[in-house]
């Protein structure tokens, strides 16, 4: 029952940090002109859900006359945050059609359309109401700024090069000069970062208050970067805008992953290294034991052929 009910939870959160990073979090391998891709207005709900399988059912003690998809998340801000729905809950129906998958929901609420009504019946605890959402557009995601762009570009296309500058028009006309500055980290301070290039000799830029620095997608602070790893200093018109740490992406200011999120997601993280651990030390038991059975069964066949003699 343990494992069963990690597994579920698992499952639940593995799609909810999948989810909660749509919207306006850019994924950690998206190509660098994916914030700059058009987007049409989607239609959502903001519910995940999984496939009500034969373990989860168990788990949950749904009857086996109940059908439909399981509740695992409501995203932040959406139709469903607010409504009367929890995790655990089972969506029967939508719209009076039977649910038979998550994907099958999609496509109610894309057919309905924003501004639309999702009346839902759902089961919880030995009992069923009805839950009415009206479909939204799902927000838009955040362009990233010009001279991030540009960053993840010159570290994508130039990861050889020790500096680089463009000179960029904004929306006003107004000429802007980018400089970088790349190589691997020797000290950052409050003041002052020391960049290593791969060639030539080490590049001290002053810092200020307006500094920002990234890594791994993620606004960090100057101790969340590492001496020695890889780094893109981006000056704006001879000031120090940002530091990015490698791998180089498009973050995007105050859109992460809650820090409970985080911490739940390494708890399953350090769950699935156990279980991987045991099933190689199962693994391990199993081959001594067929081991002990064929050396027991060789042993027996020898005594078989051994001559017949007459007991002491």
């Amino acid at each position: 029952m343990l494992v069963l009910g990690a597994t579920v939870l698992l499952v639940a959160l593995s799609v909810t940090a999948a989810f909660a990073a749509t919207p306006g979090q850019p994924a950690q391998e998206a190509a660098d002109d994916a914030a700059l891709s058009a987007h049409a207005e989607r239609p959502y709900i903001g519910l995940v859900t999984v496939d009500l399988t034969r373990p989860i059912r168990r788990v949950l003690g749904v009857p086996d006359d109940v059908n439909g998809i399981v509740v695992v998340a409501r995203a932040p801000g959406s139709p469903a945050a607010g409504a009367d729905l929890q995790r655990a809950d089972v969506a029967m129906s939508a719209n009076d059609e039977a649910l038979e998958s998550p994907r099958h929901l999609e496509r109610i609420v894309r057919e309905v359309g924003v501004g639309g009504e999702i009346v839902l019946q759902v089961w919880r605890d030995d009992a069923t109401h009805e839950v009415t959402l009206t479909v939204a557009a799902m927000p838009r995601p955040q362009a990233a700024p010009a001279w991030l762009r540009e960053a993840v570009r010159f570290a994508k296309h130039h990861p050889n090069a020790i500096d680089g500058e463009i000179r960029h028009v904004d929306a006003e006309n107004a000429i802007h000069t980018f400089e970088f500055t790349q190589g691997a980290l020797a000290t950052v301070t409050s003041d002052a970062i020391t960049i290593q290039p791969k060639a030539g000799p080490a590049v001290i830029l002053a810092l200020n208050d307006g500094t920002v620095f990234y890594k791994n997608g993620e606004r960090v602070r100057p101790s969340g970067l590492e001496p020695g790893e890889r780094v893109l200093a981006v000056s704006i018109d001879g000031s120090v805008k940002a530091v990015l740490a490698a791998p180089f992406h498009q973050p995007l200011p105050d859109v992460a992953l809650s820090a409970e999120m985080k911490e739940r997601l390494q708890e399953l993280k350090e769950r699935r290294i156990e279980r991987r651990e045991q099933a190689r030390e199962d693994l391990k038991q199993l081959k001594e034991r067929m081991k002990e059975l064929r050396e027991s069964r060789e042993r027996d066949d020898d005594d078989d052929d051994a001559p017949a003699g007459a007991a002491a």
